[in-house]
């Protein structure tokens, strides 16, 4: 169907527009018909009053003290308005504005209409007789009933085409608004809308990736409840111009993450009506990268500031200040020294400093030495490696722990340290320091470290300008190239070779005469491509210097580095006159770095691998493996008995014994395997690609033992005897897995060996599953112990001991567990794991703590005052040095009374260091305390440290007295012990004592005081206070 081509609606407005039109013409027709009669009326009026103007005119110029220069001239312009021009010339210095006030003639005209002056320059009289308004108002007239009706018909038109286009509008208005909800919800940039007070209203989807919160989290609050405390205030500034209709673009702020971070935006605002729309961009990577950019860009700049200082320096301190002042300046450090070592202390004194608080470098003590705390940072491990060495995380970093604690005021965000040396030593460190973390990358210290080579580039040249200033100018060559300890070589100008000295032929073997008249590249290596010496000469010939590392050959054909440096020697004229070249063999240097490397490796005793090189190979192997499926294993090696052959020979035979042994292992290996000593006595062996199946894997592995066990079990000949030490292997199999297991492993291999230990020594133990079940309860009920001891779930229970009368004086307190899952846990199942894992000093001080508090509870009753009370002292709590003071301390808080406390401790315990037992216990007896000896009997049981110990009651092992009555030995043991007491006046209680028949028995012997189950249990104090019927008693 034809399309039409109005719609209807269109078709009506068309038609009603064109006779309105129509009528219209004929109404102008008529009105111009009228209005032209109307003008000549106002012409014809115009040209009589316009006469009289003349007149008047005229007439006041005779009276003024101007003239005309001509006539009155008039015409009729386009408006309607008749224009009078008379040009006037001055008769004296009067104006034109004096002349309009003294004629006052054509202001008493009645003029049909308004007559206007104007003055041009001071000469020119310009009047102007208007019609234009008369005539206008006539056409006015006119045009005014044309108008009316126009415009009465064309509202009429208008409405009904503002119907139509509003409908079009709405149309338009809705696919736009569509348009932009889909661009602003699938914007990649963030976009949102709030009011003038920064509450936002509406955000994008962006939000969420960038910021992590949900469009519900952020609207309706303020943005300033995100952006970052010190971008606030510049946040509020742009607010308050966004209240003043002001447009902010490029304006930037960090606004924080939902997990805390921050994120630097740039944004695009535009305000209206109250409402703000934003755009923004997610800058924080690119101000990340540019901040590289711009560290390393001031790296550079400090490189290029050296590199011309260097040239400039006289002198090492001002060199030094210099290098401080340029990196600060320059580099943007905050705070950059440099120091020296102080032989005598091996301290690192600052000797040049510049920027922020550099003076408090005379607070910050700096050590060489590795075992003081002073030394452990990153300033004093570069000086002792040789290495740059940086920090980025002050605030936590472990190593800088010291000065964190011991100078609040000295806190950094990062450091970086790099040594100088010179004449192949160490000889100065230089330091820098940054507000900012994560300040310092590998590039960085990479440029640090060649700014390090220029200063010590400089020093070499400043002793070599020393020498130069030293000789007078007729010997400046000779003093430079013969008074100098460095290779030198002298050329012409030219470059061929006039002289050398003895450091030069000692270092390439050329005598002097072998080179003169010849040209240095008879020394070319070939490692160097021809734009290597462009540029070498490029910058001698810009700067008169060159400096570098250049390969070059010897004359016996080795190849060799050097580090060589090129100046340029002018004569008086200006003109370049020689060439002088000086150089080092920095082969040292270069093997010393290798030295570095294998020392970060290889063990240097027995050069065998170390622990991170065995662990790194462990890794490779388990990758290895996990393709190709072949089996390996860990053996775990630990020399039995090596203690205390080292102790009684000395070290220096232990390390012969360790290297013998190092020796024997990869003499007893396969070529692939790999052999590291992990530290002290303990060796580790890799095995890899062994057969299938596992089983026969396994029997590989117990075979290469074996092997370790016979080839180790040799005599090893120290100081012309022969000694024996055997070893204890632990063996783990393994197959493929993440290189993540290689600490499992290890761990594993060494449960085994400790295995092997168990077993007698000299044997080798595969890895159980049942023991690494047994190590994981081990370590579950170790966790537990913990939990009991800090919730309060270990209790005292009191056994009595009586006399031979059946009399209570006192009790022995025993630990008790409550597990609220296990229930009372017996004491020989948490003891000895408490003893393994240090627990013990913990659950001992408690124990003793408690135990004190109950004899002050004691003391406030007659009934119990008389009452002693024994507890145990674990062998490691004893061994602390500051047990004696920890006693003491525990006493003087509970008021314990000390006379009644008896402290109970083993044979072995003593054994350990017997003096310092002695010292001890004089110390506490001092105070008050007696001691027991427990288990007495069951160790060494020698009178020959027993009378020196200040001991008061002997207690015999229930061992003992459990077969008493049938056992001759055991009796004879329980008599000796009596007997040995009473002859060193000393009490003796038998423990264990469950039956009358013992307890007689022993009292024929002689004993006096008991304690078992035939006199009590050990209960809780409240059931201990019903036995001896205090039930009132604390």
């Amino acid at each position: 169907m034809q399309r039409r081509l109005f719609s209807s609606p269109a078709r009506i407005w068309v038609a009603y527009v064109v006779a309105t039109l129509a009528f219209g013409v004929l109404i102008v027709a008529f009105v111009r018909q009228q209005n032209a009669a109307a003008e000549a009326v106002a012409r014809t009026t115009a040209e009589q009053e316009l006469h009289l103007l003349r007149l008047a005119v005229l007439g006041d110029l005779e009276r003024s003290q101007y003239r005309a220069a001509g006539d009155l001239v008039s015409a009729w312009g386009e408006s309607g308005a008749q224009v009078v021009e008379l040009s006037l010339v001055a008769q004296s210095g009067e104006t034109i504005a004096e002349f309009r006030r003294a004629t006052p003639a054509t202001d008493s005209l009645q003029l049909s209409a308004p007559l206007e002056y104007s003055y041009t320059g001071k000469a020119v009289l310009h009047l102007r007789f208007d019609l234009g308004p008369t005539l206008a108002g006539e056409r006015r007239f006119g045009a005014g009933l044309v108008g009316l009706y126009l415009l009465a018909a064309l509202a009429a038109a208008f409405l009904v085409h503002l119907n139509l286009e509003r409908q079009e509008a709405l149309k338009r208005l809705r696919h736009a608004t569509e348009q932009l909800d889909s661009y602003f919800n699938s914007a990649l940039d963030l976009f949102c809308i709030g009011d003038i007070a920064g509450r936002l209203r509406r955000v994008n989807p962006r939000w969420h990736d960038v910021f992590g919160y949900d469009e519900a989290e952020l609207e309706g609050k303020s943005i300033l409840e995100f952006v970052h405390r010190e971008d606030q205030d510049e946040t509020r500034a742009i607010l308050a111009c966004l209240s003043d209709q002001q447009a902010v673009t490029g304006f930037t702020n960090r606004v924080q993450h939902k997990d805390g971070s921050y994120r630097s935006i740039e944004w695009v605002i535009r305000p209206k009506e109250g409402v703000f729309f934003a755009a923004a961009r997610d800058i924080t990577e690119r101000e990340e990268r540019e901040q590289e950019i711009r560290f390393l860009n001031r790296i550079y700049s400090t490189l290029s500031e050296t590199n011309q200082l260097i040239v400039r320096s006289q002198d090492e301190a001002t060199l030094f200040d210099n290098i401080c002042r340029i990196a600060v300046e320059f580099g943007g450090m905050k705070l950059a020294w440099i120091g020296k070592e102080e032989a005598s202390t091996g301290r690192i004194q600052p000797v040049a400093s510049y920027g922020e608080r550099k003076e408090l470098l005379g607070d910050v003590v700096v050590s060489t030495h590795a075992d003081v705390p002073e030394g452990k940072g990153p300033a004093g491990t570069a000086y002792r490696e040789g290495e740059p060495k940086y920090v980025n995380d002050w605030g936590t970093n472990a190593s800088l722990a010291h000065w964190r604690k011991t100078n609040p005021l000295w806190t950094w965000g990062s450091s970086a340290a790099v040594p100088i040396r010179h004449n192949g030593k160490p000889y100065a460190l230089l330091s820098f320091y940054d507000a900012v973390a994560h300040t310092f990358t590998g590039k960085t210290v990479d440029l640090l470290r060649e700014m390090a080579l220029d200063i010590e580039y400089a020093l070499v040249r400043l002793e070599l300008e020393a020498h130069k200033r030293e000789a007078d100018a007729e010997l400046r060559i000779a003093a430079i190239a013969f008074e100098s300890r460095e290779a030198m070589i002298v050329t012409d100008a030219q470059a061929n070779i006039l002289r050398v000295n003895e450091a030069f032929t000692k270092t390439t073997g050329y005598a002097q005469e072998e080179v003169l008249g010849k040209n240095p590249r008879i020394f070319k290596s070939g490692r160097h491509a021809a734009p290597f010496y462009a540029h070498m000469w490029g910058q001698i010939i810009a700067t008169g210097r060159w400096q570098g590392e250049v390969w070059d050959k010897r004359k016996s054909g080795e190849i060799y580095p050097k580090w060589l440096g090129i100046s340029t020697v002018y004569g008086s004229d200006g003109e370049v006159s020689h060439y002088v070249g000086s150089f080092t063999d920095i082969s040292e240097r270069k093997e010393a770095a290798a030295a570095i490397s294998r020392l970060a490796y290889y063990d240097s005793l027995t050069e065998l691998p170390n622990r991170q090189l065995m662990m790194d190979r462990l890794k490779q192997a388990l990758l290895s493996s996990a393709r190709s499926g072949a089996y390996g294993a860990v053996l775990f090696l630990d020399l039995d008995r090596f203690k205390t052959i080292n102790d009684t020979l000395g070290h220096v035979e232990g390390d012969k014994l360790l290297q013998e042994a190092a020796r024997r292992l990869r003499t007893s290996v396969r070529d692939e395997d790999t052999v590291s000593r992990f530290g002290g006595d303990e060796f580790v062996v890799l095995l890899e690609n062994l057969e299938e199946p596992r089983e026969r894997a396994a029997v590989l592995a117990k075979g290469i033992g074996d092997k370790l066990l016979e080839a180790l079990a040799q005599p090893y000949r120290l100081r012309r005897k022969e000694y024996t030490c055997s070893v204890s292997i632990g063996v783990v199999l393994w197959r493929g897995g993440p290189a993540a297991d290689v600490h499992e492993l290890l761990k594993r291999s060494d449960m085994a060996m400790y295995e092997a230990k168990k077993a007698g020594r000299n044997s080798v133990r595969f890895f159980d599953p049942i023991m690494q079940t047994t190590i994981e309860n081990r370590a579950r009920l170790e966790g537990r112990l913990q939990q009991g001891l800090e919730l309060g779930q270990f209790q005292l229970h009191f056994q009595q001991q009586v006399n031979q009368h059946g009399d209570v004086l006192g009790a022995e307190a025993l630990l008790r567990w409550h597990d609220p899952e296990r229930g009372m846990v017996p004491p020989a199942d948490f003891i000895p794991l408490a003893e393994e894992s240090d627990l013990i000093i913990a659950i001992g001080h408690w124990v003793l703590e408690t135990a004190c508090r109950q004899l002050r509870a004691w003391s406030r009753a007659d009934a119990t005052r008389h009452l002693n009370l024994a507890v145990n002292i674990s062998p490691k709590q004893f061994g602390r040095e500051w047990f004696v003071s920890e006693v003491a301390d525990i006493i003087d808080r509970t008021g314990a009374d000390p006379a009644r406390l008896q402290l109970e401790i083993t044979e072995g315990m003593l054994l350990r260091n017997v003096e310092d037992a002695i010292s001890k216990m004089s110390q506490l007896r001092k105070l008050g305390v007696s001691f027991a000896l427990d288990d007495f009997g069951t160790g060494y049981s020698s009178l020959a440290y027993l009378q020196r110990l200040p001991i008061n009651i002997l207690k015999i092992d229930q061992s003992f007295v459990r077969d008493l009555g049938f056992d001759e030995r055991s009796e004879a043991i329980a008599r000796t012990v009596i007997q040995m007491g009473q002859s060193l006046r000393l009490d003796v209680l038998a423990e264990g004592v469950e039956t009358e028949q013992q307890r007689d028995l022993l009292g024929q012997l002689g004993c006096t005081k008991f304690q078992g189950y035939l006199f009590g249990r050990p209960v809780p104090i409240e059931v201990f206070r019903e036995e001896l019927g205090l039930v009132n008693a604390s």
